[in-house]
């Protein structure tokens, strides 16, 4: 997830532009917006948020749920960042002391693809095919790679159409998202064939990297997988098998581990209590 934050204390010379529905802010207008977030994120709907000083209640006039917005915020001779999408949200702040402020909460509109559940069979099309069919359906532009299998049937059971596109898209190998009003559905890129484009060091060569902390996350992809373990009170063989090896927390539960040696399962406070003994 990137998140651009321009705020007015920033130290560099922040610079955006916001267009509510077809009303463009005025520079005087501008000049009461204290913050622009733009949320950036990878699986989910992006999000952003204006928060303005509104002393004399105009911005309540010019904002309404379920407007167009478009933003583009970044630095003066730096990057900027383009977000279009609709107003989902208001929170006015009236305080005790201090100018009355308003917090404009805004979706992408890849959000209309994340709600409701559809079921629909799709027969004899390529999965691209699909795509461009639910593409069309929100108003997304697609930006389409080509597939080349014709499959027999493709069902959408009781899924959102994001969650749909992103299911067929690991199946071909793709990448999914909706960037403004694009919808992307392309080949993944082979990243073995790609070289590095800097090479830094850990503990080793020329020591750039004094530290660092990686977060792993699953892809929601993986091979089959089979599993067993032995369940300690009944000492039957429990098996299963996962067409979709995805990593998920756990939880609290006792949940134990595998005694290779006796062939049952040890849970922590079985081994607290073996351990005193």
């Amino acid at each position: 997830m990137a998140v651009v934050n321009v705020t007015s204390a920033s130290f560099a010379s922040p610079y955006f532009e916001i267009t509510l529905g077809s009303h463009s802010l005025s520079p005087e207008e501008t000049s009461l917006v204290t913050d622009v977030e733009i949320k950036d994120e990878v699986e989910e709907k992006d999000t952003a948020t204006v928060t303005v000083n509104d002393p004399f209640f105009q911005f309540q006039k010019l904002a309404s749920k379920g407007m167009s917005v478009r933003i583009v915020a970044g630095y003066f001779m730096g990057k900027t960042k383009e977000f279009i999408g609709e107003v989902s949200g208001l929170t006015p702040q009236f305080p005790e002391s201090g100018l009355p402020s308003l917090s404009i909460e805004c979706s992408a509109k890849s959000k209309k693809g994340h709600e409701g559940q559809v079921n629909k069979a799709w027969k004899k099309m390529k999965r691209s095919e699909i795509a461009k069919k639910i593409a069309g359906k929100h108003g997304w532009t697609p930006d389409v790679d080509e597939t080349k299998e014709i499959v027999e049937q493709e069902s959408q059971a009781g899924e959102s159409d994001v969650d749909f596109l992103r299911k067929m898209a690991r199946k071909e190998n793709f990448t999914f998202r909706v960037k403004g009003n694009t919808m992307q559905f392309k080949k993944a890129p082979n990243l073995d064939d790609q070289s590095p484009v800097a090479v830094f060091d850990y503990r080793i060569g020329n020591h750039t990297v004094k530290s660092f902390s990686p977060r792993y996350a699953s892809d929601e992809t993986g091979k089959d997988v089979e599993g067993a373990t032995v369940n300690n009170k009944s000492k039957k063989t429990v098996k299963t098998k996962n067409k979709s090896s995805v990593a998920k927390s756990q939880g609290t539960k006792d949940s134990g581990t595998v005694n290779r040696g006796t062939a049952e399962t040890l849970y922590p406070s079985e081994k607290a209590n073996a351990r005193k003994s």
